[in-house]
C-alpha cells in the first residue's frame, strides 16, 4: 500500500451502525497519519426516519455528533485543517429547512450530496437498486442528483457512479445518465468524488491486470476525463484504519489510467459565501 493522499472530506463514525470510530478516533488518527485536510461527514441523522444501520437515530445522535466535532474543532485547529459536516441525500423541499437550519445554527462547515435513497409513496425511504425496472431505477437517481446539484447545498456529489453498483451491464442509459450527471457538474463547478470504499471491498481485474470496481466505474470515468469535469479523492474511511490502510495504490493507477487530476481542496469558504447568498442566511456563520 503507498502512502495516502493527505486529505480527505469523506468520513463516517460508528453513529451511522455500519462504521466503527468515534468523532475523537477519526481525526486524532488523521492527525497522527500526517493529514493535512480532513472532515468528518456522517451520514445524516433525519428527524422522524429510522434506517437501522444506514444511518444514526436523529434524537440520540445529532446534539452529541455536532457538539463533539464542535470541541474537536476547537481543540485542533490549529494542528489540521478540521471542517464538520454530513453527507445527505437530496429530497427537495423536505428536508431543506433542516439542512439549512445546520449551517445557520453553524453545527457544519459544509454538506456532501450522496444520494443512496429515495422517497417512496408510503413515505420510507428505500434504495434505487431494489426497483425492479434498473433503467427507470438510474433515471430516477440521475434526476435526484441533479437537482441536489442544483440545490447549491452540498460542497461536492460523493461517489456519482454508485449506480453501477445495481446494474447488469453498462449500456445506452448509463451512457446518457452519465453524461447529464457530468455535464451538469461542469456547469455548475461542482467537483465529482473518485471513491474508495469498493477498493477496499472488491478484487476484480480486467484483461490487462488492472483492478476494476463496481465504482469509481471505468465507463463513467472515461466520460469525465473526455469532458473534462472536476474531480476528487474521498476515502469514505467507515474505520480509524481506513485513513492508512486503504488500497492508495490501485487508486493512483485508476486515476493514472484515466488522465485524471483530482483537486486537494475544496474552497469551503466560496462554496459557503454561494450558499448563504442563494438562501438568505446570516453571514456571520
Amino acid at each position: 500500500m503507498s502512502r495516502h493522499f493527505g486529505y480527505t472530506y469523506h468520513s463516517h463514525t460508528r453513529r451511522c451502525g455500519h462504521a466503527k470510530g468515534t468523532e475523537k478516533e477519526m481525526i486524532e488518527t488523521a492527525i497522527a497519519h500526517g493529514y493535512k485536510v480532513f472532515g468528518i461527514s456522517d451520514h445524516v441523522f433525519l428527524p422522524g426516519i429510522f434506517q437501522p444501520k444506514v444511518r444514526g437515530g436523529y434524537d440520540e445522535n445529532y446534539k452529541e455528533y455536532i457538539d463533539n466535532l464542535r470541541e474537536l474543532k476547537g481543540k485542533y485547529s490549529k494542528t489540521i485543517e478540521f471542517y464538520r459536516g454530513f453527507e445527505c441525500e437530496d429530497y427537495g423541499e423536505l428536508f431543506l429547512q433542516y439542512y439549512l437550519d445546520m449551517f445557520r445554527n453553524d453545527d457544519v462547515d459544509y454538506l456532501l450530496l450522496g444520494q443512496h435513497c429515495c422517497m417512496g409513496d408510503n413515505g420510507k425511504l428505500f434504495w434505487y437498486g431494489f426497483m425492479e425496472d434498473k433503467d427507470e431505477a438510474v433515471r430516477l437517481y440521475t434526476k435526484h442528483l441533479i437537482e441536489g446539484m442544483e440545490s447549491g447545498l452540498y460542497a461536492y456529489v460523493c461517489h456519482p457512479d454508485v449506480f453501477t453498483k445495481f446494474i447488469e451491464q453498462w449500456d445506452e442509459v448509463c451512457e446518457e445518465c452519465s453524461k447529464a450527471i457530468i455535464e451538469k457538474a461542469i456547469e455548475l463547478d461542482i467537483p465529482l468524488e473518485i471513491n474508495m470504499t469498493p477498493s477496499r471491498t472488491e478484487v476484480k481485474f480486467d484483461g490487462n491486470g488492472n483492478r476494476v470496481f463496481s465504482y469509481p466505474n471505468d465507463d463513467f470515468w472515461r466520460l469525465v476525463s473526455q469532458l473534462k469535469a472536476k474531480c476528487i479523492i474521498g476515502i469514505d474511511a467507515h474505520a480509524p484504519e481506513h485513513l492508512y490502510n486503504s488500497d492508495f495504490t490501485a487508486i493512483r493507477q485508476f486515476i493514472r489510467r484515466h488522465r485524471l487530476k483530482p483537486i486537494k481542496r475544496i474552497d469551503i469558504v466560496s462554496y459557503r459565501e454561494k450558499l448563504f447568498k442563494r438562501y438568505g442566511l446570516d453571514k456571520n456563520h
